[in-house]
């Protein structure tokens, strides 16, 4: 076990590490090394252990691992909660850049070249000095269901998220993995049946991708009715999808489904072509993959995180583009998706 304390001193070092809590109850951990490795070779992920970060787009940086034993952690009971230290100023009106992007997204999916699109989006601002402890606990707190995280890579680079998005997860021989898409503000009286055609088609398609492509693989699928989760203000629909195999490798499944249709786009590798070409924003680890790896493996989608570097936190956003999607509701769901974490600064 170790304490925050004693993450606190390491933090005046110069180590990288990662402090991470499981959703529900799952447990908090950290790792720590002296330095970071970088897997020229993404195979190589299934002979590691420790805290990863895989990128949205391999092709423009290799993933970063940092290695060592996942340690428990002892975390205080539920602290009050102490929003908006900063003033961020909020851009309430569509970015030139945002629409010139969602112009071209949504004529590229109207000519039928593509089903969904993701659009993604950044913000900068500058911080004051950060209190990891305190941020970490706080999120802690906010958001039970999430999978939280803080880890600091090279050059004193630091990410922390919020994300409700599970990749793969693996118990025993059990996979499991997650259709999530559609998003609304949260609201605790809404039924599935109030949620629009454009979420509902949004997040089926998400289902069918992953689906699709383990029973490509031969590989029988189970999963169960889609319902409603919350993350932070946000709803989303969700689909919990479980299946076994004796034999595929880790590396074989991140390979097979990232990024799935919840971040990129379908036709997969169209999508990510049109992407590279078409988004402003260097995505970095964002709508890539983090967790832990080894003797678990607990993977999740990068989302409402940020990158620290310095005095500036960048906060990053997407929204899934369909026919049926309206440039101002794209724009709020992101702002809305960014102020998950940014009120915690």
């Amino acid at each position: 076990m170790v304490t925050l304390k004693e993450i606190q001193d390491l933090y005046q070092s110069d180590k990288c590490f990662a402090l991470c809590k499981l959703p529900n109850d799952g447990g908090s951990f950290f790792v720590q090394s002296p330095i970071c490795r970088r897997l020229a070779n993404t195979d190589d992920v299934d002979s590691c252990r420790g805290f990863v970060l895989y990128p949205f787009d391999n092709e423009s940086q290799n993933p970063v691992v940092i290695e060592g034993d996942a340690e428990e952690v002892v975390l205080p009971s539920k602290v009050a909660l102490s929003r908006k230290k900063h003033n961020f100023a909020t851009q309430m009106f569509v970015s030139d850049t945002y629409k010139r992007e969602f112009d071209t997204f949504i004529n590229a999916i109207a000519n039928g070249e593509f089903e969904k699109l993701v659009l993604s989006r950044s913000e900068t601002h500058k911080i004051l000095r950060l209190d990891m402890i305190e941020l970490f606990t706080q999120l802690v707190s906010a958001f039970d269901n999430a999978f939280v995280y803080i880890a600091r890579i090279e050059d004193g680079e630091l990410w922390v998220g919020v994300t409700p998005e599970i990749f793969v997860r693996k118990k025993n021989m059990v996979w499991q993995t997650v259709a999530l898409a559609g998003t609304l503000p949260h609201d605790s009286c809404r039924k599935l049946t109030g949620w629009s055609a454009k979420n509902r088609y949004e997040q089926e398609i998400v289902f069918r991708y992953i689906t699709d492509k383990l029973s490509a693989k031969g590989i029988a699928t189970k999963y169960d009715e889609t319902h409603i989760i919350q993350a932070g203000d946000i709803d989303h629909l969700r689909t919990n999808i479980f299946f076994e195999s004796d034999n595929i490798r880790l590396c074989q499944i991140i390979k097979l489904l990232h990024p799935t249709p919840a971040v990129c786009g379908t036709p997969q590798d169209k999508a990510m072509r049109f992407i590279r070409d078409n988004e402003t924003d260097d995505r970095g680890f964002y709508s890539g993959i983090v967790g832990l790896v080894g003797s678990m493996v607990d993977l999740f989608v990068n989302l409402r995180c940020a990158k620290i570097v310095g005095d500036s936190a960048t906060f990053y956003a997407g929204g899934g583009i369909v026919k049926d999607s309206d440039l101002e509701s794209e724009w709020r769901e992101t702002t809305l998706k960014m102020d998950t974490l940014k009120q915690f600064f």
